[in-house]
């Protein structure tokens, strides 16, 4: 189980005594799953899988591809999240809950290989086929994956209430609110950290929202807002939002695609 595993995948094993799966079986264009190695595999077939945990609960996944070719079961651990459950790591083990009730426990495994030195030693005691193993050689993959990134230089803060004002919407990744919300908006200004947050039903509401949170602070403080930052996330991308902004007076910024640091503290601020 792996939280950045893209999609489901299941394998064609008939004898596993904890899955109980119905596929629809899909023609050739029914879309490929690419592997680590680069290779591409058919997927044959899309379906549901009822996985029966040992706890006695039964887990449904959904919208399963049947690749025949993969030699593992694969569970998406944001596709999980998605459907409401809650994954937490303890003690090298996968813990699944749902509404703070127990589902079951799973193996978290990462999908690599060993060093060479032993792929050459298992060569040595005939445990595996011989081959061509040069130690010298770099696996690209796994030094890309041991690449540590330089730390940012410290973003310097506005000195001014309201000069700057942070914004972003999240999805609560949990049941709508008895409201029927599923969104929240939040707003935040860079220089005290003051946050508002609004229930959202859809993601259109957001402008609603920015125009009602403009009301509230600025009113009460005789101020403007001189600037207004969020990510490239479609919400914030109208017309109308760009338009109320010009009118306004007010400065709409991007965070650059080459420095999502600019919002991280913004999304850790508050985690649904």
């Amino acid at each position: 189980m792996g939280p950045k595993a893209q999609v489901n995948v299941d394998q064609d094993d008939q004898d596993e005594p904890n899955l109980r799966y119905s596929f629809k079986p899909l023609n050739s264009s029914g879309g490929s799953v690419t592997l680590g190695n680069d290779t591409v595999a058919q997927v044959h077939g899309t379906g549901e899988v009822e996985w029966k945990m040992t706890s006695g609960k039964a887990l449904t996944l959904k919208d399963v591809r049947h690749v025949p070719d993969v030699r593992r079961n694969l569970i998406s651990g944001s596709s999980l999240v998605k459907q409401g459950y809650k994954i937490v790591m303890e003690s090298n083990k996968i813990v699944i809950t749902r509404n703070n009730v127990f589902i079951g426990k799973g193996y978290h495994g990462w999908l690599g290989h060993v060093s060479l030195s032993k792929i050459k030693r298992l060569m040595d005691l005939k445990q595996i086929p011989k081959s061509n193993v040069d130690l010298k050689h770099k696996c690209e993959v796994c030094v890309q994956a041991k690449q540590t990134r330089n730390s940012f230089k410290p973003v310097e803060r506005n000195t001014l209430i309201l000069e700057l004002i942070h914004s972003d919407m999240c999805d609560s990744n949990r049941s709508p609110t008895r409201g029927g919300n599923k969104y929240f908006v939040r707003f935040i200004d860079d220089f005290s950290r003051y946050c508002h947050i609004y229930l959202i039903k859809t993601k259109d509401e957001v402008f609603d929202k920015l125009k009602i949170y403009i009301s509230e602070v600025e009113n009460p403080l005789e101020k403007k807002i001189k600037r207004f930052r969020y990510d490239r996330g479609g919400e914030y991308t109208s017309n109308e939002i760009g338009v109320f902004c010009e009118e306004h007076g007010i400065l709409h910024e991007v965070t650059p695609h080459i420095h999502p640091n600019l919002m991280e503290w913004l999304k850790g601020k508050i985690k649904p």
